[in-house]
């Protein structure tokens, strides 16, 4: 797909940055014991999972060489983003479960 030169490797480092921050976040509050190791795990498989899924969707964006089967390779390189995608949600999920107070109750009957 075209793009312009510098999209991709500005994008991967932006993507990629805001991760690596986030993982200092966590482990930082994590060792000061303000954030449990269930929400720690779940928030941890959220920036693996769509950091992965960025990755192969940057692979497919890259615009390699024409090859006999391109399109095959990026419809499957789109498919593993998306799997990996709906991974870091269910771990979003799982961090909203973990972290969220007791079950919300209506007061009016």
């Amino acid at each position: 797909m075209p793009l312009e030169q510098e999209f991709l490797p500005v994008a991967q480092a932006f993507i990629y940055g805001i991760s690596v921050l986030f993982a200092i976040w966590l482990a930082v509050r994590w060792k000061q014991k303000r954030v449990t190791s269930k929400a720690a795990f779940a928030f941890l498989l959220y920036l693996i999972s769509s950091v992965t899924a960025f990755f192969f969707l940057f692979e497919a964006l890259g615009g390699k060489p024409p090859a006999p089967m391109a399109s095959e390779e990026n419809s499957l390189q789109l498919a593993f983003a998306g799997v990996f995608w709906l991974i870091g949600v269910a771990g979003v999920f799982a961090l909203v479960l973990f972290t969220s107070s007791k079950t919300v109750t209506s007061s009016a009957k």
